[in-house]
C-alpha cells in the first residue's frame, strides 16, 4: 500500500527554537503509512531594515518554490503568533484555495485568542475563517487549546507536546552530592537573573554536597561566566550540543527553570524529566498541566525568595528528590516518548486524510 505524503510548512533546521525542533521530531518519526518532507520557511532575523527587507525577498521567493511544487495529502502548517502567524497563513490560504491537500494547521503561540483580539476587524474575520477552514487545528497545551477554542470549534482541536527519546537517556538517582542544573537561552524571559541570584546565595552557604551548572547562551553570559569564576562549585558549559546535553540532564538530579513566560511547555523540561531530574519551575502557560506536587516544584514567576527556599528545601531532602526524579522519569516514558508521538500523530493523520 502506498503511503500518503505530510508536508510540515515551517521554521526548520535551527538548533535551538521550540517549533524548529517539534517539526524535526514529527519529521524523524512519521507514523505508519505516511511519508515525511519539510518545506523550510525560516528566514534571517530581522535585527536592521536591511535583513527584514532580505526576509521579505527570501520569504516570496520560498512561497514561489512552494507555489510549482505538488501538492502534498496532508499539508501540516507550523504557526506561532505576529510574524509567524501571517506568513503561516499565506500558505494556508494557498493550500485552502488552489489545492485538495487536508489542512492540520499547528498553533505553537499561547495566547491565541488575545493575538486575534487585538488585530483588526478585517484580520479578525479573515484569522478566524482560517481557523473554520482547515481540517484539524493542534495546540502545543490544554491552556493554548483553550484560548484557540474562543475562535474555533472544539471538536477540531487537539493537543500535542513535545517528546522525547527516552532511551537516550540514563538517569542519575544518585544524590551524595546534587547537581543543580539550568540548561535554556541566557535571557531574562527564561528566568536566568532569578536562578543566578539563587545559586549565589545557595553557594555562599558553603554547601559541601552541591553543585550548580549553567549551559546555554545569551545575553547574560558574562553574569554567568563570573559566578563560575566566583565558585568552585558552579560551572558554566555554553552552549552544548546534543550529545552533552543529554549527558549533563542524566547526570543533573535537579533541573531549574523559572520562566517568565512560555508557550506550552518548553522542551528542555521534558528532556530534564527523561533524565531523572526533579523540577523547580514556574505556574506559567502550560507548565502546570505537566508537573504537580508529585514531579516537581512550582512557583510565581519573578519571585527569587520563593526559588531559593524551594531550591533549599530539596536540598534538605534528597529522598524528595529521588521521589520526584523517578515520577518524572515514569510520566516521560509512559507519556512522552517518540512511541507516544507516532500514535498520536497517526491519529491525527487519520481523522483528516
Amino acid at each position: 500500500m502506498s503511503q500518503l505524503e505530510v508536508t510540515h510548512i515551517g521554521p526548520a533546521g535551527q538548533a535551538t527554537g521550540g517549533i524548529s525542533r517539534y517539526i524535526d521530531q514529527v519529521h524523524n518519526n512519521s507514523p505508519e503509512g505516511y511519508s515525511s518532507s519539510i518545506f523550510n520557511v525560516s528566514t534571517p532575523s530581522a535585527d536592521s531594515p536591511l535583513y527584514f527587507i532580505l526576509g521579505m525577498i527570501i520569504s516570496m521567493g520560498k512561497f514561489i518554490k512552494f507555489v510549482f511544487k505538488s501538492s502534498p495529502d496532508i499539508a501540516h502548517v507550523h504557526s506561532s503568533q505576529q510574524y509567524s502567524f501571517y506568513l503561516s497563513s499565506i500558505y494556508t490560504w494557498y493550500l485552502i484555495l488552489f489545492t485538495n491537500s487536508s489542512i492540520v494547521f499547528h498553533c505553537h503561540g499561547s495566547r491565541m485568542d488575545e493575538f486575534i483580539d487585538q488585530r483588526g476587524i478585517w484580520l479578525n474575520y479573515l484569522i478566524k475563517n482560517q481557523f473554520s477552514k482547515v481540517d484539524y487545528v493542534l495546540a502545543v497545551s490544554d491552556d493554548t487549546a483553550s484560548s484557540i477554542s474562543e475562535v474555533c470549534n472544539n471538536d477540531k482541536i487537539g493537543v500535542s507536546r513535545h517528546s522525547v527519546n527516552v532511551n537516550s537517556y540514563s538517569p542519575n538517582y544518585d544524590v551524595s552530592t546534587i547537581s543543580i542544573f539550568f540548561l535554556s537561552n541566557l535571557i531574562q524571559r527564561k528566568g536566568i537573573l532569578e536562578f543566578c541570584e539563587a545559586a549565589e546565595y545557595l553557594l555562599s552557604k558553603e554547601e559541601e554536597n552541591v553543585e550548580i551548572s549553567v549551559a546555554g547562551k545569551g545575553e547574560y553570559t558574562d553574569k554567568v561566566k563570573a559566578l563560575d569564576k566566583k565558585y568552585d562549585s558552579f560551572h558554566y558549559y555554553g552552549y552544548v550540543n546534543e550529545e552533552k546535553k543529554i549527558k549533563l540532564l542524566s547526570e543533573s538530579n535537579v533541573y531549574v527553570l523559572p520562566t517568565h513566560a512560555e508557550a506550552g511547555v518548553p522542551i528542555a523540561i521534558v528532556e530534564a524529566m527523561a533524565g531523572g531530574n526533579a523540577i523547580i519551575s514556574t505556574n506559567v502557560s502550560g507548565i502546570p498541566e505537566l508537573l504537580t506536587e508529585e514531579n516537581a516544584r512550582l512557583i510565581p514567576p519573578k519571585n527569587v525568595e520563593r526559588l531559593k527556599s524551594e531550591i533549599e528545601k530539596l536540598v534538605n531532602e534528597p529522598n524528595t528528590i529521588i521521589c520526584l526524579s523517578e515520577n518524572n522519569r515514569k510520566t516521560v516514558v509512559d507519556n512522552y516518548s517518540y512511541e507516544e508521538l507516532q500514535k498520536e500523530l497517526k491519529t491525527t493523520y487519520d481523522n483528516v486524510k
